[in-house]
């Protein structure tokens, strides 16, 4: 079943609640970690022709960290319960949505699909692209110059991965990982990687980083992956990549394969290429599928998500990767309702969560504004 026709199945469950529009007026309480930001948008957005509102949406892609100017871009999504592909950009300075017309190959509309930014290219792969009866789905790799604001399909002359969503695209140097993901019923565990500097000769997709050895995770789609460096965040210059490249590690938290919900936490060692299952103690998180999740100063975080009951979770759960062990937090201020198919952004010592949606939601609840969780205001117990 497809992303797209499983949340029009379990939105069948509840009868549709109007999106609620949030106050323009607000006030950050500094003294709690997470915080409301309405976002404004620009009347270019009123220019097209038939616009999609950049929020509520659900399924979207989003760069986890910001542009040379301090932008994040978020691509694609179902909003209005149709899917499309624009281009959309969160200016963090002053808070707006704005949509970025493009030229050049635009990919086609879809959902569960990935992004990543390497300074000023977004690069997308994947995505539940299938509007017939055909079982393929795009796996074409699409380059986005935000200078000239030119997409280009990338011909690639090698073994490519079979398309697919539900996965996850994590950069590391020049370097592209995609792992899992599912097609209809079929769920994957295999890791692809492409190497950007292969820009420069010939494109190529390398199937041969497979795990060297038999250890592995259960295939499953709609889980998280980020990227650290010996437990510490890899948002670090492009000189320094290259410098610590053997201790790159991708961490995998949660997902399903259709029959089972996951709250395991897999890390693979790019160098060695040997998975891990890591044994974790404290407050681990319940199974989920469609969370998100992102890594500030060598600590994962992870919010939302679907539940083994289908029902959305509204709850912050935090891994050191140090010690190896989760945290859950209480008095956080306005923290964001329980949702699922949104995404988090990492933007300094702030974490951005943007989109997603819930089938049980309130009419108060607020699917448009940003919330935001500055990390350096969580309390940990001293242990």
């Amino acid at each position: 079943m497809s992303l797209r026709s499983l949340w029009k199945k379990l939105r069948k469950q509840k009868q549709k609640t109007p999106a609620s529009t949030p106050p323009r007026s607000f006030q950050v309480t500094p003294s709690y970690p997470w915080s409301t930001r309405p976002l404004d948008r620009p009347s270019l957005i009123s220019d097209l022709p038939h616009p999609l509102p950049p929020f509520p949406r659900y399924g979207l892609a989003i760069t986890q960290t910001t542009d040379p100017k301090g932008d994040l871009y978020f691509v694609g999504g179902l909003a209005e319960d149709a899917e499309d592909c624009h281009l959309y950009r969160i200016t963090t300075v002053d808070d707006t949505a704005s949509f970025v017309q493009t030229s050049g190959d635009v990919p086609s509309p879809r959902l569960g699909h990935t992004v990543a930014l390497l300074r000023n290219v977004v690069i997308l792969w994947g995505g539940d692209t299938n509007r017939n009866t055909s079982p393929n789905h795009d796996n074409s790799l699409y380059l986005l110059n935000l200078l000239t604001r030119e997409w280009t399909l990338l011909k690639v002359s090698s073994p490519t991965p079979r398309g697919r969503y539900g996965h996850t695209l994590t950069l590391i140097g020049s370097k592209l990982y995609v792992f899992g993901g599912q097609v209809n019923q079929e769920f994957f565990n295999d890791i692809w990687l492409f190497d950007l500097n292969s820009l420069k000769t010939m494109p190529t997709w390398d199937n041969s980083h497979e795990p060297a050895t038999s250890v592995r995770p259960p295939p499953r789609t709609t889980h998280s992956s980020v990227a650290f460096e010996d437990q510490i965040i890899m948002q670090v210059p492009p000189q320094i990549i290259h410098k610590y490249s053997h201790l790159f590690l991708i961490s995998s938290f949660g997902g399903t394969d259709g029959k089972y919900h996951y709250n395991d936490t897999w890390s693979f060692n790019v160098n060695t290429r040997v998975w891990t299952e890591l044994i974790c103690a404290g407050y681990i998180p319940a199974p989920r599928e469609s969370h998100a999740a992102a890594v500030v100063d060598g600590i994962m975080y992870v919010f939302g998500g679907r539940g083994v009951d289908s029902v959305e979770i509204g709850q912050l759960a935090a891994l050191n990767l140090h010690t190896r062990r989760w945290y859950t937090f209480q008095n956080m201020g306005p923290e964001p309702c329980p949702r699922s198919g949104h995404r988090m952004a990492v933007v300094d010592r702030l974490i951005y969560i943007l989109g997603g949606d819930a089938v049980n939601k309130k009419p108060s609840d607020d699917f448009i504004s940003a919330y935001v969780l500055d990390t350096k205001l969580l309390k940990y117990p001293n242990t």
